[in-house]
């Protein structure tokens, strides 16, 4: 167990029968993530409940707290409201042994102790959108001299761009970026198979 704040302790719990239920609140920090450089971070309040449903034990788990990261558009500090919730089957066996359900569907319990640490990080990382901005109407940078513009407008020429059209546009320059990788990648398998032939 690598963080004893994350390791509860359900003996108690496997005794008697009853539900459990934990809080825990902790200042996390992701870094090197698709949202920015730097990652994100932020003070979270965690509510966990283990409990006996038709004799399998269940973790349920809330997650809230404000999530500090940067904007998409002028790259100032941001802040995104998290609220998520989840609930996964706790497993009583080691590792090691064979299960029908996939690591990521499960928790296990050894000793004793449900270390929840890994799942809590996973669905905080899963509820923080890839583009969150400071403000909804936020301008972005100026691509000519890097100016915030929601700080004023400089002198450079350039064209106007609808804000509300950045989404759409990203999303298209996804698709076309992936349709260039299958192209790539088929035109590859093309040549090896020519190749092969000869």
């Amino acid at each position: 167990m690598k963080n004893s704040k994350y390791a509860l302790d359900l003996k108690d719990f496997l005794e008697d029968k009853k539900t459990a239920e934990f809080h825990i609140r902790d200042y996390l920090h992701f870094p090197n993530l698709l949202l920015s450089e730097e990652g994100f971070q932020g003070d979270f309040h965690i509510h966990l409940l283990v409990s006996w449903v038709e004799e399998k034990i269940l973790l349920s788990g809330s997650i809230e707290g404000e999530v500090e990261t940067t904007c998409v558009r002028c790259a100032d500090p941001a802040l995104f409201h998290l609220q998520t919730s989840f609930t996964i089957p706790v497993v009583g066996v080691a590792k090691d042994q064979e299960m029908d359900l996939e690591d990521d569907e499960v928790i296990y319990l050894e000793h004793n102790l449900l270390d929840v640490e890994q799942i809590i990080r996973e669905n905080i990382i899963l509820s923080v959108p890839l583009s969150v901005l400071c403000q909804e109407d936020c301008l972005g940078l100026c691509p000519v001299c890097g100016q915030n513009r929601n700080l004023g407008q400089c002198a450079c020429q350039q064209e106007t761009t609808d804000i509300r059209m950045e989404g759409f546009q990203e999303k298209l320059s996804r698709l076309l970026k992936e349709m260039v990788v299958k192209e790539e990648s088929a035109s590859t398998q093309k040549e090896d198979v020519q190749v092969s032939k000869k």
